[in-house]
């Protein structure tokens, strides 16, 4: 058996997997109707200003993004033994 995967397809796949990523949602903000989402991968990789009114505030923020980049880090190691197999001895 043999597979073949040309150039393009493999810069197509790449590209596709980079904009699924860019569009993952890290933070949410509550409003009237619901969460609607706040900070993006891509917000990140662009730059975003915040201003709040006080320390406490800026701090909580802070706390907020690292937890959610620490979750979307965990996200990418599960994603990466994605395709394989994984044995679990019980």
């Amino acid at each position: 058996m043999e597979l073949r995967h040309s150039s393009q397809s493999i810069i197509d796949d790449t590209l596709i997997n980079l904009r699924v990523l860019n569009e993952h949602v890290l933070t949410y903000k509550d409003t009237e109707s619901g969460q609607i989402p706040n900070l993006r991968i891509q917000d990140l990789v662009k730059g975003r200003t915040q201003e709040v009114d006080d320390v406490e505030t800026l701090l909580n923020n802070e706390e907020v993004i690292k937890s959610a980049c620490q979750a979307f880090k965990d996200l990418l190691s599960v994603m990466s033994s994605f395709g394989g197999e994984e044995v679990i001895e019980i």
